[in-house]
């Protein structure tokens, strides 16, 4: 095992793309973390409350769509290239090789969480520090608050992985996962009808986990809730993923 995980990190950092992704995921926290602050209003999520501040300090949480793809493309990427067989000819136990890129990239995305935290820190506390703001969370609040962001993504890069087992279609499997961060996930999560559903879902499960509150009205988990419901998402998935690995044809 320890000899796969030297060769996905060794597959991983021989090209740009991580570098090139780790780039545009400080830009989009950079800026989700600007937006948070810059367009604030007076309320129960406002700047001068614990959950506005919370959330400011959660926007790391942005990188996990870059995680998440990232995932994708360490799979499919392997199809596309032409390397999948070649890799499990000399791994002939699938499931290893299946572990072995779901840690790898669990790994990556806490690395990538930090790295995006400190843009987060960087930007928001100057900022907030001209706006005249206190900080009114806790050394332990804002502690859970970073942690949990760090195991979102972490989880959201096993997911990840998962999609693109499932999903060998590189461009099906981006395009899957971005609609649902971006657009199904808030849909359910927004909508009264679905939001107490949602929260058990990945989007919201996710936001509850990393303390990240989108909305005042929405339904969501506590933090401790939200992060064992996102881990059995991670899990179930983690869990087809090997499965169809193992079942399914490589060519």
């Amino acid at each position: 095992m320890t000899a796969l995980l030297r060769g996905e990190f060794r597959k991983l950092t021989t090209t740009r793309l991580w570098l090139w992704m780790l780039i545009l995921g400080l830009a989009m926290v950079g800026a989700t973390t600007s937006a948070a602050i810059g367009f604030a209003e007076p309320g129960p999520v406002g700047l001068e409350t614990a959950a506005g501040q919370r959330t400011v300090f959660a926007q790391a949480t942005a990188t996990l769509v870059v995680v998440g793809i990232l995932g994708i493309i360490a799979v499919t990427g392997e199809f596309v290239h032409q390397t999948a067989t070649p890799t499990y000819l000399a791994t002939p136990r699938r499931g290893r090789v299946v572990v072995a890129k779901l840690l790898t990239y669990a790994v990556v995305g806490v690395g990538y969480a930090a790295v995006c935290t400190g843009v987060v820190l960087v930007v928001a506390l100057p900022w907030l520090a001209a706006k005249h703001v206190d900080l009114v969370l806790s050394g332990t609040d804002l502690a859970r608050t970073l942690g949990g962001v760090a195991i979102e993504v972490a989880l959201y890069a096993v997911l990840g992985v998962a999609v693109g087992c499932l999903i060998r279609n590189q461009i099906a499997a981006i395009v899957g996962f971005v609609v649902y961060i971006f657009v199904i996930g808030p849909i359910l999560s927004g909508v009264q009808a679905t939001s107490e559903l949602a929260q058990y879902l990945p989007y919201q499960a996710g936001n509850a986990l990393g303390r990240l509150t989108s909305s005042a009205d929405a339904a969501m988990l506590g933090q401790t809730s939200g992060g064992l419901a996102l881990l059995t998402w991670s899990l179930i998935f983690a869990a087809l993923a090997t499965r169809t690995t193992l079942r399914r044809d490589i060519a």
